[in-house]
């Protein structure tokens, strides 16, 4: 989604799509931001448009600073229910990545006159036009068009493998900016407001709601609901390419009545095989046949029945490469069945003759056709059965969803897309489906095995993993934001079950068994391999300095080694109580200025030394007790005034490091395996075994955000970036 830069028409429409976009909502619930105003950390600079679903602003955001579009939608539209649709796609919409659509930086609400009012900030389109009006001023060959419209099909596209139907596509959210790329705006923002159902009720006159109605599609018309799908947006798309070759819309609807119009759109088939053959003739460059067969596309995206069109915008998209590549297209022009009655009236008395003989075969096909249609009925109950069961599937995936239960969910997910043969054509609510169970911005494919180890380089530009299958890998990410492997680590011979970067970024290391491995972050050659202790070393962590490393094992200690040498400095061997039955330490973090060093134990407490006092006295560590059970994970916060910890009974917890005390208790459903702070220590990240990263205002141990992408427990999470986390599962 995404608007444009444009200048205000003098009617108060926006200028962008050529034509009045108002829905005839002219002062109705619109809101008027002044120059100046802050939304949300962007700084208003003008009014770019309005339209149905509201007004569209530039603005300047703050960080990180860049000129952004904000679209700030109508009150009229806000209400409690569609607010609750919009936060439930706000994270799908965010996550349409494509060099064709227009990308939605933050989705927000502000409150007005005690309405709260959505507003999206997303990017700004420069010297964007209308795709129709950027065809036209430029002239452009007709060859030019269809490749641009081929690359709107391919964004479109995109949208619906990630389950998003636009629903809303006309020239005016096609643009075209001054470097000739064509990007989608508002994509899904239609669907998010539910703005199709809210026009049928407010409008009444079809000359009020042109800028909608004329790119509806038959089943829009009828407000069914059900029968919108991918096939909507290419009815949409075929009139656009209509108007983008010929100049017009294969039928006129304006000022005519909305029952009038309304028939118009069921009824009047499109004349696509006489116009766009004459608008193309101009253009001595194509062909009479391509022409023809260009006619022929147009016309099938434009059929009344959804399943007469091209099913996805992907089909369409693969036809107009077709074309532009001089192959033989897969639509036909109609006149087929024109041929066919010629052909009829041609040879009369030998299709006379078939008549008579089917009527005399009639009554043998009658006895034999019974046990076929037994069967067929046998067949169709089944059928019948297992789209119940799917339906039932699916409800229930949804569900769980809601629930957050993740795993269930996409194990009924899973199930659903076994039984979706009973449904026609590939439902889309499928994957609609799986992208809302699905928040991640990339996955990282590469181990054979479980991942329980992640972490990542100070500069975000590195992440490190461990797996059960032995093998680290190192991944490198692209100016892309592409994940690439970089380096594949072997030296061990067991799971491993940490790993961690130096400061600077040259090494990395490694730790499964009882040996710690350090590499080489340029080549991922072995610099050094450390046998330190005679259990599983379950945590490692490089010193701030990169000079020692300090190592968590199951013997119950925590070991610091020189990092270069291998030479070990000390050992902190805590002093257990007699009735602590699991004596592993599973964890280990040093404080930003390393001078503390922190410990997640096996029989529930968090143990915290000084290093100096402890290197110079062997000092006893301050033990933090309030976990019930194992605590696997712990971490210092950026400024080293708190730890963070991790338990198997559900919960991670906020010590001051100053004092001891516990300062914030935050609740799973399930043991929590990891945490990490973002990069201003304003947001703690745990994961657990229920699948799910959560993001927590530490000051108030509120959840802010629940994101999820794994189907099983997450073992671990890293810091990437600022407000960026990478995470590891089985």
């Amino acid at each position: 989604m995404n608007t444009a830069r444009g200048d205000r028409a003098t009617d108060g429409s926006s200028c962008l799509s050529g034509q009045a976009d108002s829905f005839g909502f002219e002062g109705d619930g619109l809101v008027d931001l002044a120059v100046g105003a802050d939304l949300g950390g962007v700084t208003i600079v003008r009014l770019l448009a309005e339209g149905g679903m509201g007004r569209v602003y530039e603005g300047r955001q703050q960080a990180p600073s860049r000129a952004v579009a904000v679209k700030v939608l109508r009150n009229g539209l806000a209400s409690p229910a569609l607010m609750r649709q919009f936060e439930q796609e706000a994270h799908l919409l965010a996550r349409l990545r494509h060099p064709h659509i227009a990308q939605v930086h933050t989705l927000g609400t502000w409150r007005y006159g005690g309405v709260v009012l959505p507003f999206f900030v997303m990017e700004l389109v420069e010297a964007a036009q209308a795709i129709d009006c950027h065809a036209r001023d430029h002239r452009l060959p007709m060859r030019q068009r269809v490749d641009l419209m081929r690359r709107v099909a391919a964004a479109v596209a995109y949208g619906h493998a990630l389950g998003v139907v636009h629903r809303d596509l006309k020239p005016g959210n096609i643009l075209v900016g001054a470097d000739g790329e064509p990007k989608v705006i508002d994509f899904g923002v239609a669907r998010s407001t539910d703005v199709d159902r809210a026009l049928a009720t407010l409008q009444t006159d079809a000359g009020q709601i042109v800028g909608t109605l004329r790119y509806m599609s038959p089943e829009q018309i009828d407000a069914n609901s059900g029968q919108i799908g991918p096939w909507t947006d290419v009815y949409a798309l075929g009139l656009v390419l209509h108007e983008v070759l010929s100049g017009n819309l294969p039928y006129d609807v304006r000022g005519q009545p909305i029952m009038v119009a309304a028939r118009i759109i069921r009824e009047v088939e499109s004349q696509a095989m006489f116009a766009i053959p004459r608008a193309v003739a101009v253009d001595p460059a194509v062909p009479a046949a391509d022409a023809r067969s260009l006619a022929a596309i147009v016309g099938k995206c434009l059929q009344k029945r959804p399943a007469d069109r091209y099913m996805t915008a992907a089909d369409l998209q693969a036809e107009l490469a077709r074309w532009l590549a001089g192959q033989p297209v897969l639509a036909r022009p109609p006149g087929q069945g024109e041929r066919a009655l010629r052909w009829l009236r041609r040879h009369r008395t030998m299709v006379a003759a078939a008549v008579a003989v089917c009527v005399a075969a009639l009554s043998v096909l009658v006895f034999s056709s019974r046990a076929s249609y037994h069967e067929a009925a046998a067949d169709q109950q089944r059928m019948h059965v297992q789209s119940e069961r799917y339906h039932s599937s699916l409800q229930r995936a949804a569900e769980a969803g809601g629930r957050r239960t993740i795993g269930a969910a996409a194990r009924l997910l899973e199930q659903a897309g076994a039984l979706a043969a009973a449904v026609p054509g590939r439902p889309i609510e499928l994957d609609c489906l799986a992208a809302m169970l699905d928040d991640c911005e990339a996955v990282l494919h590469g181990h054979a095995a479980p991942v329980r180890a992640v972490a990542a380089s100070a500069d975000g530009r590195l992440v490190l993993t461990g797996s059960d299958d032995g093998t680290a890998r190192i991944w490198s990410i692209d100016a892309e934001g592409i994940f690439h492997t970089a380096h594949v680590l072997r030296g061990h011979s067991g799971p491993i079950w940490s790993a961690a970067f130096a400061a600077d970024g040259s090494r990395a290391v490694t730790a499964a068994d009882g040996k710690a491995t350090v590499w080489s972050v340029e080549d991922g050659s072995m610099i050094t391999a450390l046998r330190c202790h005679e259990s599983t070393i379950y945590g490692i962590v490089f010193s701030p300095d990169g000079q020692m490393l300090a190592t968590a094992a199951g013997d119950g200690s925590v070991r610091l080694w020189d990092a270069a040498t291998g030479e070990q400095r000390a050992v902190f061997a805590p002093e257990w109580p007699a009735s602590a039955r699991d004596r592993n330490i599973y964890g280990v973090a040093l404080s930003a200025d390393g001078a503390r060093l922190a410990a997640a134990c096996g029989d529930g407490a968090v143990r915290l030394w000084d290093l100096g006092r402890a290197l110079d006295t062997q000092s006893a560590p301050v033990t933090l007790l309030g976990h019930t059970r194992r605590v696997f994970a712990v971490c210092f916060s950026p400024d080293g005034r708190w730890i963070a910890s991790a338990s198997e009974d559900a919960t991670a917890r906020l010590w001051n490091v100053e004092n001891g005390s516990g300062d914030g208790v935050f609740r799973h459903s399930l043991r929590v395996n990891g945490v990490a702070f973002n990069a201003s220590g304003s947001r703690l990240a745990t994961v657990s075994a229920d699948a799910i990263l959560r993001l927590w205002d530490p000051a108030t141990g509120r959840t802010e955000l629940e994101l999820v992408g794994h189907r099983d427990a997450v073992w671990g999470v890293a810091r990437l970036s600022a407000e960026r986390f990478v995470t590891a599962a089985a």
